[in-house]
């Protein structure tokens, strides 16, 4: 795993201490460190070990979840490795969403991807203007009757 440069994870970790409100001595516990070893952190003498800083990571994450990614990052972690962070699954309707695109893609002969854009804009104004999607459906129904006649 990436670890960061010494001199930055030193910021980092003494900008933890303050977000988390405490001093070297009563952090120094909480991480499974001595005082002196944590002084010696901030003095540029030693560095915190991953698994310290991972502790770190975990006490500022309630306060400072920014500052907690970046701890993550600096030993190779994220939130969502560290358990701090859930990966929410999409709602059920984004897979209809995307059936819906990949069935106007085809229809029309592009690549999805391009279709989205259009798509959204679409969407955004129809919202802008107070239609709602079943307005849409009545519309574009009466649309494809039309172009069928003609």
């Amino acid at each position: 795993m990436a670890r960061a440069k010494p001199a930055a994870l030193t910021s980092l970790v003494s900008t933890a201490r303050y977000a988390i409100g405490t001093s070297s001595a009563k952090i120094a516990p909480l991480v499974g460190s001595s005082k002196r070893t944590v002084d010696r952190w901030f003095a540029g003498e030693s560095h915190p070990s991953d698994a310290q800083v991972v502790k770190i990571a975990r006490l500022v994450h309630p306060r400072n979840p920014a500052l907690a990614a970046q701890l993550a990052a600096a030993v190779g972690e994220t939130l969502v490795t560290l358990g701090l962070v859930q990966v929410r699954p999409p709602p059920a309707h984004a897979h209809l969403i995307d059936a819906v695109v990949c069935v106007a893609a085809e229809t029309i002969n592009v690549p999805s991807l391009a279709l989205r854009p259009a798509l959204l804009a679409a969407f955004q104004r129809a919202r802008e203007l107070g239609f709602t999607l079943e307005d849409a459906e009545k519309a574009l129904a009466a649309g494809a009757t039309a172009a069928a006649r003609a």
